[in-house]
């Protein structure tokens, strides 16, 4: 809301990991905005709580604990652990009238690919799908209004580049 008034609304939030599912669990409140994006966003939120398991019963006992993730450290609090519990995001992306463009990594070791397909479920089949496997990404989009963009509206795809034997990219 900080942006909205004092300077000009953001037309397109990005997410990436947890920050993914958080735009995605805030696209209502976000009235503004014209459309959601999202990086190896995890499809249920509560998929980070595993790595601060060992720490979660110190959080709910006196309310905070600082964890180290990814070599950082960050003050978790209880609230964060309960919020995550009532998320419903399936809800909150089947009801969202927003362009969405979801990429992910069949390659992510940390957040599965499934879920980015279940994000493409939860919305409902207003999205296109695209596997470009030249760049081990995956891409799914929606121009918000129940059709889908064509690659054409988005932007052309190079053509087929030789494949390299393992075939994971481009030789």
């Amino acid at each position: 809301h900080f942006l909205a008034r004092d300077y000009r609304a953001p037309a397109i939030v990005i997410g990436h990991s947890l920050g993914g599912a958080a735009v995605l669990a805030a696209s209502d409140l976000l009235s503004d905005t014209k459309a959601i994006a999202t990086i190896g966003a995890p499809f249920d939120p509560e998929h980070v709580v595993h790595h601060f398991e060992a720490h979660k019963d110190v959080i709910c006992e006196e309310g905070e604990a600082v964890v180290v993730l990814c070599g950082l450290p960050f003050k978790i609090q209880r609230h964060f652990i309960e919020a995550l519990g009532e998320i419903d995001l399936a809800a909150k992306i089947g009801a969202m009238k927003k362009a969405l463009l979801v990429m992910h990594s069949p390659l992510d070791a940390t957040v599965g690919i499934e879920n980015a397909e279940r994000i493409y479920k939860a919305a409902k089949g207003k999205l296109g799908w695209e596997v470009d496997a030249r760049k081990d990404t995956v891409g799914g989009w929606s121009s918000g209004t129940g059709g889908v963009a064509t690659k054409k509206e988005l932007s052309p795809v190079p053509p087929e580049q030789p494949r390299r034997p393992d075939g994971k990219g481009p030789s």
